[in-house]
């Protein structure tokens, strides 16, 4: 059974919540000149495993975009948010396509991709 983690996370702001997810060796710190600009937005800023102040995966355990996806999603429970929209860069942007193919309720209204790409991979 894959050991589920808190994902470390801010709050900035009040009115629509847009999620912002960082790229892969990155944190919120990138946000920091973005996040201000932003009028009416409540921005929900989290850390992906391993990034910033999230704790790793235990020894062992891979880190697949799935499981990341599961934890972002139950930060977003936690803080009982509803329809939202969701910013991704990079790695944060695979996680943002991977959240709304689970998005059962329909709550990400929109997925921005920075950096990133909707398309499989072939390797």
């Amino acid at each position: 059974m894959k050991t589920r983690i808190k994902l470390n996370h801010r709050v900035i702001g009040e009115g629509y919540p847009v999620v912002f997810l960082h790229g892969f060796l990155e944190s919120n710190t990138m946000w920091k000149s973005v996040v201000p600009k932003l009028k009416g937005v409540k921005a929900i800023l989290i850390e992906l495993p391993g990034h910033g102040d999230s704790p790793f995966y235990p020894y062992g355990e891979e880190m697949i975009i799935r499981d990341m996806s599961e934890d972002v999603n139950e930060v977003l429970k936690t803080l009982s948010i509803g329809n939202f929209s969701i910013v991704g860069h990079s790695l944060g942007g695979y996680v943002a396509l991977d959240l709304k193919t689970i998005d059962n309720k329909n709550t990400i209204e929109k997925v921005v991709l920075l950096n990133s790409h909707p398309w499989s991979c072939l390797l």
